[in-house]
Parts: C-alpha cells; structure tokens; sequence
C-alpha cells in the first residue's frame, strides 16, 4: 500500500479494545508528514495531539516509530 485514502481509520491495536480512533479526511502518501489537520475525531476523547498517541479508551500506542495503525494494519510497515 502506497497511500491510507480518505476515509480510512485509525484504531486501536488492541484486539480487545479495537475503537475507532480517527479518521482521515485526505488521502495520505508514504513520506508525507501526518498533519493533524487531516483527522477528525471519530471517539468523544480523542486527543488531536502529535505527543499524545494513544487509545483514548485503553491507552494503547496508536502511533510508533513512525507508523500509524490502521483498519488496514501498521502503515507503512508492520513493525
């Protein structure tokens, strides 16, 4: 996969938990620095927040080492 397209989210990795977290409103290219203004929140405690990358429901990381989960797996690798 080269690009997340619009519409797709982000969620929770923990198999248990699973939430919607955010979703983006533009279509995402491989190099391109994630900006927050391309999420909307999709849980009521979402943080938009480039420190705060966590499950606003468990606490789990969302975002690492430069990879974001999706409802497509870890993009743009899976760690």
């Amino acid at each position: 996969m080269k690009a997340i397209p619009e519409g797709a989210k982000i969620i929770c990795p923990n198999l248990q938990c699973d939430v919607p977290i955010f979703e983006f409103t533009e279509q995402f290219e491989i190099g391109e620095s994630l900006s927050l203004d391309k999420l909307r929140a999709l849980h009521p405690n979402a943080v938009r927040s480039s420190e705060t990358c966590t499950c606003p429901q468990c606490g789990y990381v969302y975002m690492r080492n430069g990879a974001v989960h999706t409802h497509f797996g870890w993009f743009p690798y899976a760690p």
